[in-house]
């Protein structure tokens, strides 16, 4: 700490040696260099409070010394005293109105508690000192859009779009703040400008496609969702849409068979896939048509063998054979998946429930018990092990599972009801 205290004197009197005017200082000017090495070597230190009172005691003997003052400033920022941090900003601007590190730390200051109102007043004394600074555009339009002026926001935007010309920057806030205001048209218009500046770019075309879809204008959606098919063939949302329209969901065979060229695809995330089946899992039935269940178990195996190592296709295949009641099969599948993920409660719930269901006494004890052992506050597992240990004629030890799980189920009604029933047969 002495080095950098030295430090600081040499660089002050090389200074001094080295201009071309000769500068004398008093001994009171002097002096007061001193304290404020000293009041420095504290900040650097860490010991802030004790800097900040040496600063301001420069203050007091010499209100006019705005570096002093914006140290206290920038202190009491970090002490998360903003007001006093802002009074003090303040008196440092006033003795030195035009430097744009007083007025960029006072801006920041404001934005950071929502004072959006002086922020605007900082911000535009640093556009007028400094307006190639494209920041400083991007912060006075949000302030002003936070102000509740999108109009001055929306001005803003347009000047820094004159100065840099179209981006995605300018564009999907000028874009934000016409949804803001309800203007539909002048939004689709800010979209399309972006399109425009980079025809091929599949971001912006997909930006405009998704407003067209949440604007119910299907038509202008589905022409923007070909012109991405014409530069990425394997859009995955594009390739969706165009399927869904071509045959239309009515037609469930058709559609899944139409999906073919997604699902097979690698590249396209499991997600979306899934995302795109669960409501035909969720339409399967026993009784469901032939085709439809035909097709749609060859779209699950298209997805498990694309995505081999990701336990959520095996999972829909499950819930698939067990909503068709092919329960030997769900129960295959729920066995996969937990051997690639064990960690999913809901599918050794799932898993449990077609068990007992197919009165899988011996299996439903054990895979119950793992259930218990990897996640001892479900209280649904220890009831059904509770209701293989009564089929396999252990009554005994049944009864204190179920009052283990009388204690975990708290108030669930439910399950309550389901102790209540089996301990009525071992009674």
């Amino acid at each position: 700490m002495k080095d950098f205290i030295l430090s600081l004197v040499v660089t002050l009197l090389s200074v001094a040696c080295h201009g071309q005017v000769t500068t004398t200082y008093t001994e009171d000017e002097l002096a007061l260099h001193s304290e404020f090495i000293d009041a420095a070597a504290q900040k650097y230190k860490g010991e802030l409070s004790k800097a900040a009172l040496l600063f301001e005691e420069i203050l007091k003997k010499d209100n006019s010394h705005h570096a002093a003052a914006f140290e206290v400033a920038k202190i009491k920022f970090e002490q998360k005293k903003y007001e006093e941090s802002i009074r003090f900003g303040n008196k440092a601007l006033d003795k030195n109105p035009n430097d744009l590190s007083y007025l960029s730390f006072l801006s920041d200051a404001c934005l950071e508690i929502k004072d959006y109102k002086n922020a605007i007043v900082f911000l535009d004394q640093r556009m007028n000192l400094n307006a190639s600074n494209r920041a400083i555009y991007s912060d006075l339009a949000f302030a002003y859009f936070e102000n509740n002026n999108p109009k001055k926001a929306l001005e803003v935007l347009n000047s820094l779009e004159k100065l840099d010309g179209i981006s995605e920057y300018t564009s999907k806030r000028k874009y934000k703040i016409h949804q803001y205001n309800g203007d539909v048209e002048l939004a689709e218009k800010e979209l399309l400008a972006l399109v425009a500046s980079q025809p091929k770019s599949v971001r912006y075309l997909t930006n405009l496609a998704k407003f067209y879809d949440q604007t119910k204008q299907k038509d202008k959606a589905h022409n923007i969702y070909k012109e991405i098919l014409s530069i990425d063939p394997d859009n995955a949302k594009a390739n969706m849409v165009m399927a869904a329209k071509l045959n239309g969901k009515n037609n469930a065979s058709s559609y899944l068979l139409s999906l073919d060229p997604i699902v097979n695809n690698p590249e396209v995330p499991l997600d979306a896939k899934i995302k795109e089946l669960i409501p035909f899992i969720e339409k399967a039935t026993p009784k469901s048509d032939s085709t439809f269940t035909k097709a749609l178990k060859n779209t699950l195996e298209s997805v498990r063998n694309t995505h081999p190592k990701d336990p959520k296709g095996f999972a829909l295949t499950a819930d698939f054979f067990s909503r068709t009641a092919q329960n030997e099969k769900a129960i295959e599948y729920y066995l996969k998946t937990l051997k690639l993920n064990d960690n999913v409660f809901s599918v050794w719930e799932q898993l449990l429930f077609v068990l007992d269901e197919e009165n899988k006494y011996a299996l439903l004890k054990d895979k119950s018990y793992e259930a218990m052992d990897l996640f001892p506050n479900q209280a649904i597992s220890y009831v059904m092990h509770a209701k293989a240990l009564i089929n396999l004629n252990e009554p005994a030890e049944a009864k204190e599972y179920l009052d283990e799980a009388r204690l975990i189920a708290g108030k669930n009604k439910e399950i309550l009801q389901l102790i209540d029933q089996l301990s009525k047969t071992i009674n």
